[in-house]
């Protein structure tokens, strides 16, 4: 089967580029939506649809140094490390936890929560619940796999402080 798009990101500054890029690209389809006054519900769905996808597609793109450029990665496979994987595993975890609190101790009446949800709807917080669920699972899974599978050996890469004639 043909790939459509056969492109590899290695170097970290273009990984850089494609993240910031993800980014941006959700602001002007939320100013489309805000222009032609859809519902906050298709906006929320179509941000989420844009995180989700710019994850995964930057999952399947980007590879790690020693890591083989031209085979498709495992559908479990987020980062080229276990390390990293877990980092940000345990950041989207701590981000869900920290939603879920704040929607639990908003729904309990605490002022200050009230106030730092705003006027958020609880459909937009559920969303937001379900996708940041969906990556820390995604991370977490790939790490706990990763870390399964032996490390390859790298040869080390020196040079000599006084050349010889």
């Amino acid at each position: 089967m043909q790939r459509i798009f056969d492109i590899r990101i290695t170097r970290w500054y273009f990984k850089l580029l494609y993240a910031i890029g993800a980014w941006l690209v959700g602001i002007p389809a939320q100013g489309l939506l805000a222009a032609l006054n859809a519902p906050a519900l298709v906006s929320s769905l179509l941000s989420t649809a844009i995180t989700l996808a710019s994850v995964i597609v930057g999952a399947r793109l980007f590879r790690g140094r020693g890591e083989p450029v031209a085979p498709r990665r495992p559908w479990w496979k987020m980062t080229a490390r276990p390390l990293l994987s877990r980092v940000l595993g345990i950041i989207s975890t701590l981000f869900l936890a920290s939603i879920l609190f704040l929607a639990i101790t908003a729904t309990l009446g605490v002022d200050d929560a009230v106030q730092s949800l705003g006027s958020t709807p609880v459909l937009d917080t559920t969303i937001n619940v379900v996708l940041t669920a969906v990556l820390a699972f995604l991370y977490l899974n790939s790490a706990i796999r990763l870390a399964k599978i032996p490390a390859p050996v790298r040869e080390l890469q020196f040079k000599p402080k006084l050349k010889l004639k």
